[in-house]
C-alpha cells in the first residue's frame, strides 16, 4: 500500500504540469492495475468475479438462447395448428390468443410424482397420474382441433407440446438457481449448473429436434 501512496503522490504532482500529462496517464493505469491485483486476492472479489463469469455463461448465454428456442417452438406449434384448421376446412375459427394461452397453460402444467416412501399403491398412483396427464393434454388439443378426426395427427401435436413443457421446465429450474446464486452472492450454485450445461444442451437439442419431427409428422398424415 505504501507503493500505491507514493505513486498517487507522483500522479498528483505530474497532473499539475501539462507537459507531464503522458506520465500521469501511465501512473494512473499503474495505480489501477495495482488496486485490481490487490483486490483479486480478496475472497469477496473472487466470489464476485466468479458470479459475473458464471452468470454470463448461464444467464446471458444459455438461458437467453433457451428462451429464444422456446419462443420459436411455440410460434411453430401455433402455425401448425392454424394450418391443420385450414387444411381440414374448419368453419369454426380459433383465435391465435386462445391457441397461445392454451399452449402456455399446458407448458406450465406440472405433474407431482408420488414419493417412494408410500407404503402401498405407489405404482397405481403413478399410473393414475400419467393417465390423467395424458388425458389433460389430449383433451386440450382436441378442444383446439374439434374437426380433426385423425388420432395420430392429434397425438403428434400433443407430443410436440409435451416437449415444449419439458423445455419450459428446464428453463424454470435453471433460472431458479441463477436467481438464487445472484441473490445470495453464492457462485457455487452457478458452478454446479455450469458443469452440467454440456449435458443439458444435448438434452435441449434432442427435445428441439423431437418437437420439429412431431410437427412434420403431423402434416404428413
Amino acid at each position: 500500500m505504501n507503493i500505491l501512496v507514493i505513486l498517487l503522490q507522483v500522479l498528483l504532482q505530474a497532473g499539475g504540469n501539462q507537459s507531464n500529462s503522458y506520465i500521469s496517464t501511465i501512473v494512473f493505469w499503474i495505480i489501477w492495475g495495482g488496486i485490481i491485483i490487490i483486490l483479486s486476492f480478496t475472497p469477496y472479489f473472487q466470489n464476485y468475479m466468479a458470479i459475473m463469469w458464471y452468470s454470463y455463461s448461464v444467464g446471458g448465454n444459455f438461458l437467453t438462447s433457451l428462451s429464444r428456442l422456446i419462443t420459436n417452438n411455440v410460434n411453430l406449434v401455433i402455425n401448425h395448428i392454424n394450418q391443420l384448421l385450414k387444411s381440414d376446412g374448419s368453419s369454426q375459427s380459433t383465435s391465435k390468443n386462445l391457441i397461445e394461452k392454451t399452449i402456455q397453460d399446458l407448458m406450465e402444467f406440472v405433474v407431482i410424482e408420488p414419493v417412494n416412501t408410500e407404503p402401498t399403491g405407489l405404482m397405481r398412483t403413478l399410473k393414475l397420474l400419467v393417465t390423467s396427464y395424458n388425458e389433460k393434454l389430449e383433451y386440450s388439443i382436441r378442444s383446439l382441433l374439434p374437426n380433426v378426426d385423425r388420432p395420430p395427427l392429434v397425438q403428434n401435436v400433443v407430443d410436440a407440446i409435451d416437449g415444449l413443457r419439458e423445455l419450459n421446465y428446464i428453463y424454470k429450474v435453471i433460472m431458479h438457481y441463477y436467481k438464487l446464486s445472484n441473490k445470495y452472492k453464492n457462485p457455487y450454485l452457478m458452478i454446479q449448473v455450469y458443469m452440467l450445461l454440456p449435458i443439458i444442451r444435448e438434452y435441449v437439442n434432442a427435445l428441439n429436434g423431437a418437437i420439429s419431427s412431431f410437427l412434420k409428422g403431423a402434416t404428413s398424415w
